[in-house]
């Protein structure tokens, strides 16, 4: 994706792991390279999040419907250029308990401003945020007890001005973890952040360079290593896969994901329960990078010790060709991005798929800018639906409270400053325009198909080319027809 969110290398803003239970956590999104990989949740906001460290298509029909479960935060990554070669094994350990003491959380001066990088609310009072002091500062965590109104720095003393990005899982208003590169390893709160205990060490080695953490409740969690590597092309290797039921004192090493490629995107509904899209790519005639085929999808049911695998259908109307080593790739398109998940729960599965149509560049209307599709499956990935997305812009950010309602943000081909947000209220099969915005991005937050909240992203100059965007706090309670501005305030 362009995880404008996916794994992130020293964060992840819409990237590759982030997810929660019923709506999990949210882990950082941003870095040189994305990674995707999910545990959890929406875009780059757990599937949960890749870190990297910074120094037969079916026919379309209803949509399967199965009880809200967890909806987990999706992470957009691009797919990189070039093909891997895999070079890690996997060896068996069980990384002790920490003997850390635990941590309380320090207060810092009031700042004058925060800039909010991501949120995650988990009812219409209590919620979660990762963002920075004055643009520039350093990422802190924060919490909220009235909607957003304000709130209090509960960040880990620790981390307490590290420079880096953080990346977090918040799993319901008491429970959280945090982590990093440095000794300091993996912190975990049970209090709303009064304090926090080391939990253990992330399990980094000198191949290790990102790493993606999301909880299905306070003892089951999944950990993903990997291997990030290249600059022009850059290719991603798991290392390691682990599980645990300890909260994090302790990982077991399981089964990886089979195979290899460039990225991995992957989503937890359970304990027990994952699944991931993995792909290569290839180089096609308009000289960008897409997507070899066939792409597949792997899922456990056993804590990763055994998958099951499918290849993934086309969506109909689009076609392969082979590049000059004769490998098939999906034609006449580039850029390929995925956001996963859309939705995840035990029984119902979505992700979203688009590519840039290489021809609107030679003189056809933006209409065609893009292609998107949106996949649901509710047989564990045997079959899938595939819907196509409203056309005329980038997708950017979806969002599903439950298999039938959901939001998509697409971006303007023409025009960065402008996006304009949609919802479906039939899992898909066709989507309404609800407003037109001027955010060049967005993180969607909903709680339910009226309740929700945002981290809108707006451009910081003329050519919307600068980054860091501006970003707002907001909130709706119309399912996204208006929204508010909220100025949140600091709280000792």
């Amino acid at each position: 994706m362009t995880i404008r969110r996916p794994l992130s290398a020293s964060h992840i803003a819409r990237t590759p792991l982030e997810s929660v239970h019923a709506r999990q956590g949210v882990s950082s999104l941003q870095s040189h390279a994305m990674i995707g990989l999910m545990i959890h949740s929406r875009r780059v906001w757990t599937v949960t999040c890749i870190m990297l460290l910074a120094c037969g298509c079916s026919s379309p029909q209803a949509a399967p419907t199965a009880s809200p479960v967890p909806s987990a935060t999706a992470h957009r990554m691009a797919l990189p250029t070039a093909r891997p070669t895999r070079t890690s094994s996997i060896t068996p350990t069980l990384h002790p308990r920490s003997t850390s003491t635990p941590v309380a959380p320090t207060a810092p001066p009031v700042p004058a401003s925060i800039s909010f990088r991501t949120v995650r609310m988990i009812d219409a009072a209590k919620g979660w945020a990762r963002g920075v002091v004055e643009d520039n500062g350093p990422t802190i965590i924060l919490r909220t007890t009235d909607g957003g109104e304000t709130w209090k720095d509960v960040s880990p003393a620790p981390l307490k001005g590290i420079g880096d990005d953080i990346p977090a899982y918040f799993l319901d208003s008491d429970s959280a973890w945090v982590w990093h590169w440095s000794q300091v390893g993996l912190l975990r709160t049970t209090d709303g952040g009064q304090s926090w205990e080391g939990v253990g060490d992330i399990g980094r080695t000198p191949a290790v360079n990102a790493v993606s953490i999301e909880f299905a409740d306070r003892q089951h969690g999944w950990k993903l290593l990997g291997s990030v590597y290249g600059l022009s092309y850059v290719n991603f290797d798991v290392i390691s896969f682990a599980t645990t039921q300890d909260g994090g004192e302790t990982w077991l090493e399981t089964s990886p994901l089979p195979g290899y490629s460039e990225y991995t995107l992957a989503a937890f509904p359970s304990g027990s329960m994952a699944w991931a899209i993995r792909a290569h790519t290839a180089n096609s005639d308009y000289g960008e990078s897409n997507l070899d085929l066939p792409m597949y999808v792997h899922s456990t049911s056993d804590g990763g010790q055994s998958w099951v695998s499918y290849a993934l259908p086309l969506p109909a109307g689009t076609t392969s060709l082979q590049d000059y080593y004769g490998t098939p790739y999906l034609a006449e398109v580039g850029r390929c991005e995925f956001i996963l998940p859309a939705y995840s729960s035990t029984s119902v599965w979505k992700f979203a798929l688009s590519c840039e149509e290489e021809g609107w560049k030679k003189g056809l209307s933006p209409d065609h800018a893009y292609h998107g599709w949106l996949y649901t499956t509710a047989t564990q990935g045997k079959t899938w639906i595939i819907n196509p997305l409203p056309p005329g812009g980038e997708p950017m950010e979806i969002q599903f409270v439950d298999p039938k309602v959901g939001w998509l943000f697409l971006r303007d081909p023409l025009d960065d400053a402008q996006g304009r947000l949609f919802q479906t209220k039939n899992g898909g099969e066709s989507w309404s325009q609800v407003k037109g915005t001027g955010w060049t991005d967005v993180q969607l937050d909903f709680l339910d198909a009226q309740t929700g909240w945002a981290v809108a992203s707006a451009c910081s100059d003329e050519r919307c080319d600068s980054y860091p965007y501006i970003t707002q706090l907001v909130k709706t309670t119309d399912g996204g027809q208006t929204w508010q501005a909220i100025e949140p305030q600091l709280v000792p």
